[in-house]
């Protein structure tokens, strides 16, 4: 049995010592080791949350990129529809403006013919008050000639170019009323063609201003690619027809025997008769152009 004492307990406490250190020693470096991979351990746990955060992110930010890019993609859909749109709106508008420029080009037209048509209205009407006026004066030869027939009586010779021959005056009132007949035959035929001149003016003055509201209409109301324009009436009718002239009874021969017997009728009622007959046609015939439209001037 080994003593304390001895050199090989000796030894061998030593040994043990040593051995005990180096353990110790040993142990220290494990928990130095094991403090070092705990931190190691928790610093990549604080790594895996900062991952599994950062994946998180990283998995919105693909989501959200994907909806930009579905939107995206919506979005150049409805672009290219809308400049599809544009383009459509930008032809039509050009069809439009091609259109409102031969409607431009028709109102003009109607315009030149309005202007025409107002011209010829004022020669109508010059030549109605000529003839009323040359009207007027065989009014007065024949009251005139009446009062002749009726102071000259049935006395005296009848001679071929003596007026105071009854016969001879009878004769020559029947040729003024014949021809007073015939200018206001006349002045019926240019009343009748002034009022087909006026209806032309109305109708046209019409067809202007309705070509004129549907190309304004169209342009507000741009989806419409078609828009109708009128054509001008005068196209269909380039020329007026010519209005009918009554037919012209031939005068009785009651009315050449009152000629005859003109001495009867007194000189008061004759002139009273015949202005009555001048305010009656003046009244017939000027009524008509106090309705002319456009301003059409008296002059």
């Amino acid at each position: 049995m080994t003593r304390p004492h001895s050199p090989d307990c000796m030894l061998w406490a030593k040994n043990l010592k040593d051995e005990f250190a180096k353990l110790k020693e040993r142990l220290a470096e494990f928990v130095q080791k094991a403090e070092k991979r705990d931190a190691n351990v928790k610093e990549l746990q604080e790594h895996a949350s900062d991952i599994a955060t950062i994946k998180h992110d990283f998995d919105q930010l693909k989501k959200r990129v994907k909806d930009i890019k579905e939107l995206e993609e919506g979005n150049d859909e409805d672009i290219r529809d809308m400049v599809d749109r544009i383009e459509k709106h930008g032809k039509s508008l050009e069809d439009l403006m091609g259109k409102m420029s031969l409607a431009q080009k028709e109102n003009d037209k109607l315009s030149q013919d309005i202007e025409g048509l107002q011209t010829a209205c004022s020669c109508l009407k010059t030549a109605m008050f000529k003839l009323e006026e040359k009207l007027d004066r065989n009014e007065t030869a024949v009251m005139k000639l009446e009062e002749k027939l009726k102071n000259n009586g049935h006395t005296g010779l009848a001679k071929k170019n003596d007026f105071s021959d009854p016969k001879t005056l009878g004769h020559h009132l029947k040729n003024v009323m014949k021809s007073q007949y015939e200018e206001q035959s006349m002045i019926q035929t240019l009343q009748a063609r002034v009022d087909e001149l006026e209806h032309m003016l109305k109708s046209q003055q019409q067809v202007g201003m309705a070509s004129v509201v549907a190309t304004t209409s169209m342009v507000d109301a741009s989806s419409s690619p078609v828009v109708q324009v009128s054509s001008s009436p005068l196209q269909a009718r380039s020329t007026v027809p010519p209005a009918q002239t009554p037919v012209r009874p031939q005068p009785s021969e009651e009315m050449a025997s009152k000629a005859n017997s003109g001495k009867k009728r007194k000189a008061g009622v004759a002139q009273t008769e015949g202005q009555t007959r001048r305010r009656r046609r003046r009244r017939t015939i000027s009524q008509p152009y106090e309705l002319l439209p456009l301003g059409v001037s008296d002059d």
